[in-house]
């Protein structure tokens, strides 16, 4: 325990007072009318007996309460704790307390039964009292006060400091910057108020603190600030934001490495900062609570940091809204980044709203701008949001879904955004932006012995009805095998061998040269090996071999037949299948024969057969900057499998085939805003100087470094739209790109108090929603749990009892003399 004011302590001389008041005003001998002698003998030695044990519990309490009143002006101060008893101590005390009673009321009753004279009654009471007191007292100590001080001591953080409030504070102060702390209540968002509350506890602060102002919307080192006020005020949201539990763990490391400092450079750090009171160091940890801003799952080593230092005090400002209320765009899908011309665009807006019991109406949109920046309305639907909330967890947001199909994107890198036409307290989360490219479809070369043979495949990806309108998205070339000496392979984005026998070896080395370029080769089989040797003597061959993902070994059946086992669902050549649904339809379809391959050690198998072998079904190659994909059998109606007939899942399959080994799905026009964006080259593209154009009116130019193969921006900041233009002279070179905060910040679902014991532990911080409940914490934190409220209420029950044993001593006194 720890004094504020010690000296005080000096006025525990004054408990002399009531010991000299207590034989100066002992009671008199009484003088009695006539008595028997033996009478008045027994009666003096029954009141004197009787007198000295009241005269005894009379001098205790007031001793007692001189004591009380001189701790309580001393202000004494424990390590915080929960020292209010507990059900099960309350439960105990009372339990003592009515037994004592019980047992008091009792006796008198069965003494007075009896008819015992009024001396001997009085005697017997005095002693019944004193028994009491000391059985009472005994059962107190045994039963509660034990129990309780072990509890106390088990809930100790820390030990006891010798305390002082004007020691300086060394310590930082970060925000939480990200989107939900945007959410406005009574007129303040909850950046505001958090600065307002920091500005205000910031004066009262003591002189030759030192405060390091920081936030979450980047990793920058932590700095001591000579005007944090400033900083303070300077704050603004962010669409990036990295984890609370990183920027803590970080202010962590940074007050230990300060104490170090401090020490000079001594092995003394913040674990012993309890017995070097120089400073006081403290986090003050300013944000809403969301559970967006904090890593959940599996993260301890906050907690871990935390119990390492008990001398660091971490008080967290919850300025988050009990209730929030918000509907927002939590998140936006399209079916492509990259579109041919006059390719149709999907998309998917997810909408969250949160707090809303009732259903209500919200209208979404979907617009872009022309050449000279006029917003073009590209639809428009009604959705209804909320209602039917989760009764397991109110907190979590109903979700509904608003589709948009577009043709309305035509430029080349076309920016769009959606937009939520509502008002609510966070306006940040209704408007989504996002860019799609725009470009002629891929060329794809499709080389056979016929036509014919590459009839079925052709069709799936540029039916004829789509090529007479125009809208393929495929432009697709048919080239007979025997005619490739005059073939230019780099005119097209892929090549497929549709059940092509052979290729001479010039043809293997172009296309080897062709695909370490950069291009994409589809090897699809389906060539008789039974009756054509030659056929696996020609994909074996060294040349082939440089680009083929395995050797052919020989042309078997199934009997009966197998299917396919997509074993990798989330590659990108299969991943939109599955996502649509079409995996068990391609999957469904019969095989029935098969050219049984050994893969490379450097390919990929991405599915194999269903056959006791587990036979290899489609296997990819990475050859230099292209890729090349084998598949096992035949994508015609030859007899070799049902694949054809699998409707619009070979489709699928056959367009997913091409996009990635045009490498368009790789493409990606859309980010989080802070993440790195990469923008790979073409084979013709090639920038010396770029000119990025950023969303709030900004230019930045940059060079391009000679050996780079792709333009890479790391200040993505700002959500919106980028623009990527050449600055060399000549060049028409343009691209660019959208961010957009995290999705998850429209889920405005907050900590529980298990969630923050979880994250940072039980008694290692102290939660305050205002400035009046963020001063009494720090002084809790700082010269720990002040007793006086507990003194003072022990004090009052003294000063009752104390009352009443003078009130009925002399009171009993008065009327043992008239009688």
């Amino acid at each position: 325990m720890s004094l504020i004011h010690p000296t005080i302590l000096f006025g525990l001389g004054l408990t002399v007072i009531p010991i000299i008041l207590h034989f100066m005003l002992r009671a008199k001998p009484k003088v009695l009318p006539f008595p028997a002698l033996q009478l008045i003998q027994l009666r003096k030695k029954t009141n004197v007996r009787r007198m000295r044990l009241r005269h005894l519990w009379l001098l205790l309490l007031r001793i007692l309460v001189i004591v009380l009143i001189v701790v309580a002006i001393a202000r004494p101060s424990l390590p915080a704790a929960n020292y209010w008893l507990t059900n099960g101590e309350m439960l105990r005390l009372a339990g003592i307390v009515v037994f004592a009673v019980v047992g008091y009321i009792a006796a008198v009753r069965f003494w007075r039964k009896k008819n015992l004279p009024q001396h001997s009654l009085a005697y017997r009471r005095a002693l019944l009292r004193g028994g009491l007191g000391v059985s009472t007292l005994i059962l107190l100590l045994l039963l509660v006060a034990w129990p309780y001080s072990r509890r106390i001591a088990a809930e100790y953080t820390a030990p006891a400091t010798t305390v002082a409030e004007n020691i300086p504070v060394t310590g930082v102060f970060l925000f939480d910057t990200s989107v939900s702390m945007e959410y406005r209540a009574e007129s303040q968002t909850r950046l505001e108020v958090t600065q307002e509350i920091a500005t205000k506890h910031l004066a009262s602060l003591p002189s030759g603190s030192r405060i390091c102002v920081s936030d979450n919307s980047s990793n920058d080192p932590l700095l001591f600030h000579s005007d944090p006020l400033a900083r303070i005020a300077n704050l603004k949201i962010s669409a990036t934001h990295h984890m609370l539990n990183e920027r803590v763990r970080s202010a962590i490391l940074f007050l230990e490495e300060e104490q170090k400092r401090a020490a000079g450079g001594e092995a003394n750090s913040v674990a012993d900062s309890s017995t070097t009171q120089d400073t006081l160091n403290e986090i003050y940890i300013f944000t809403d609570l969301a559970k967006s801003a904090w890593q959940l799952e599996g993260d301890s080593i906050l907690k871990s940091e935390l119990g390492r230092l008990p001398g660091i005090h971490v008080y967290l400002i919850d300025v988050g809204v009990e209730k929030p209320m918000n509907v927002g765009i939590s998140e936006i899908r399209f079916s492509r980044q990259v579109l041919s011309r006059n390719e149709p665009l999907t998309i998917t807006t997810t909408i969250a709203a949160t707090g809303l019991d009732e259903e209500q109406e919200r209208v979404v949109e979907l617009r872009t701008r022309d050449s000279e920046g006029n917003t073009i309305k590209l639809g428009q639907q009604s959705v209804i949001v909320g209602g039917n909330a989760n009764l397991l967890q109110p907190d979590e947001p109903v979700e509904s879904v608003a589709t948009f199909t577009t043709r309305g994107l035509t430029r080349e890198i076309s920016h769009a955004e959606v937009a939520l036409i509502s008002s609510d307290p966070l306006p940040k989360d209704d408007l989504r932006f996002l860019t799609v490219q725009v470009k002629p479809p891929p060329r794809i070369l499709a080389v056979a012995e016929s036509r014919l043979a590459a009839l079925f495949w052709m069709q799936a990806l540029a039916p004829e009805e789509l090529v007479k309108m125009g809208r393929q998205r495929y432009d697709v070339v048919y080239r007979n095998v025997n005619k490739l000496d005059d073939t230019e392979f780099t005119a097209y984005e892929a090549v497929c061998l549709v059940g092509v026998k052979t290729l001479s070896e010039n043809a293997w080395n172009r296309l080897t040269a062709y695909v370490s370029g950069g291009g994409g080769l589809a090897v699809l089989l389906g060539a008789n090996g039974r009756t054509n040797p030659q056929v696996a003597t020609s994909y074996n061959s060294v040349a082939a071999q440089k680009i083929m993902p395995a050797q052919l070994l020989a042309d078997l059946s199934f009997s009966p037949s197998e299917f396919l086992d997509l074993r990798r669902p989330t590659h990108p050549l299969v991943r939109k299948l599955v996502e649509l649904g079409g995996g068990p339809l391609l999957s469904a379809a019969d095989i029935l024969r098969f050219w049984r391959v050994e893969p490379h050690e450097d390919a990929t198998e991405i599915a194999r057969y269903s056959d006791q072998r587990s036979s290899a079904a489609i296997v990819e190659r990475v050859v230099g900057k292209g890729r090349s994909i084998l598949l096992t059998t035949a994508v015609d109606r030859s007899g070799w499998n049902d694949l054809v007939v699998s409707g619009w899942a070979y489709v699928v399959f056959a367009d997913q085939m091409m996009q990635y080994l045009a490498q368009r799905a790789d493409i990606q026009r859309n980010f989080v805003a802070g993440a790195e964006v990469v923008i790979p080259f073409s084979r013709s593209e090639r920038v010396n100087d770029i000119l990025l154009r950023k969303p709030k009116l900004q230019q930045v130019a940059r060079p391009v470094p000679a050996s780079a193969e792709a333009i890479v921006i790391r200040d993505t900041s700002q959500a919106g739209h980028y623009n990527v233009v050449a600055r060399d002279i000549g060049s028409d070179f343009s691209t660019g790109f959208s961010t957009n905060h995290p999705g998850g910040e429209s889920r405005l679902t907050r900590l529980s108090s298990a969630d923050l014991d979880e994250l940072i532990g039980a008694e290692r911080y102290a939660l305050a929603r205002d400035v009046s409940e963020l001063t009494r914490q720090v002084g809790r934190g700082r010269i720990g749990q002040e007793m006086v409220p507990y003194i003072v209420l022990i004090l009052l029950l003294f000063f009752i009892g104390e009352h009443l044993v003078a009130n009925f001593f002399y009171d009993e006194g008065r009327a043992a003399q008239q009688a």
